[in-house]
């Protein structure tokens, strides 16, 4: 008796990255495994229309979906499956790729196809961010501020990010948030906070080096004020992930945070800006989403 295939669904991100998406489809159509996949190419535009698309595809468990994109991608596909019980996957075409880079995912088309031939499923956990799910690193602050910046280039990539971050660092300026942390109450003056379930915003930039996806913990990492002069060592202590030794930096393990500030809370998920009202109430949600991804 022939095995029946899956359907396996690509949403492709026109946007996302700054690489064409032609050379996807073609090498999905000649290196997907055939005899295990029935695959579909969608394309989506608007957030409208992506949420449409999901809402039929998610009825059947058996099916896969798979973001062709970036971190921001990926975060609005797993905010319409996070509680469907489907399999996920990723063919990483972003400019920081940092769900995909946590999880060994291949940076090459074809290498990641060939995860998705290996069909092996692995369990990682979510953050829930008020009503809204990440499952890479967001944060307030700082970092959310450089995510808008980001956000409005007409051209993405890994130097103009720098770019904006050497710009933005010069009118950094701390900001006083009420936090309760697992019920611990704190009142931090910090440049950001971010909420870390994998280790890396991206690019190799790790925030949070001793995050672990699937521990149902969230790393809450705090950066305090610092003379403008160590600066370019904090950057450097990114790729080198040695920022954890900062003194400036503080890293706290917790299942709930909740965050108090008067009027707009500047925020990013997953890279993508966001504004909350006066309050921000963190948690986590231990193995939530199926994700197809190498043998850790």
């Amino acid at each position: 008796m022939t095995k029946q295939k899956r359907n396996i669904f690509f949403i492709v991100n026109p946007h996302s990255g700054n690489k064409k998406k032609t050379r996807v489809v073609k090498k999905i159509n000649t290196e997907l495994d055939s005899h295990i996949f029935e695959p579909h190419i969608i394309q989506t535009e608007t957030l409208k229309e992506l949420s449409s698309t999901l809402g039929t595809i998610k009825k059947d468990k058996n099916n896969i979906v798979v973001a062709v994109g970036g971190d921001g991608t990926i975060n609005r596909i797993v905010n319409e499956i996070v509680d469907t019980g489907i399999s996920f996957g990723i063919i990483p075409r972003g400019s920081g790729n940092g769900l995909a880079r946590e999880l060994k995912i291949p940076q090459t088309i074809s290498g990641a196809i060939r995860v998705l031939n290996q069909s092996y499923s692995r369990k990682i956990d979510v953050i829930q961010l008020n009503n809204l799910f990440s499952v890479n690193v967001s944060g307030v602050g700082f970092d959310a501020i450089i995510a808008k910046k980001f956000s409005e280039l007409e051209h993405r990539g890994f130097k103009n990010y720098l770019k904006i971050t050497a710009r933005e660092i010069t009118k950094i300026k701390p900001e006083n948030y009420k936090m309760l942390i697992d019920g611990n109450k704190l009142n931090p003056e910090v440049y950001l906070i971010s909420f870390a379930n994998s280790r890396q915003w991206g690019n190799n930039a790790y925030i949070a080096p001793k995050a672990k996806i699937d521990d149902g913990l969230i790393d809450v990492v705090m950066l305090h004020p610092f003379p403008l002069l160590p600066a370019p060592m904090l950057v450097a202590g990114l790729f080198t992930k040695t920022l954890k030794n900062s003194r400036y930096l503080d890293t706290i393990k917790a299942k709930e945070i909740v965050i108090q500030k008067e009027g707009e809370i500047f925020a990013h998920i997953d890279g993508e800006p966001y504004t909350f009202k006066n309050q921000l109430k963190i948690t986590i949600h231990k193995k939530k989403l199926n994700i197809l991804a190498p043998k850790m």
